[in-house]
């Protein structure tokens, strides 16, 4: 399950670094 959890965190880490980096 620590895969997905590790995929999951990364995704929101990208989604974040994008709503930033428009700012």
């Amino acid at each position: 399950g620590e895969s997905r959890g590790s995929q999951l965190h990364s995704q929101a880490i990208k989604r974040l670094r994008t709503k930033l980096g428009k700012l």
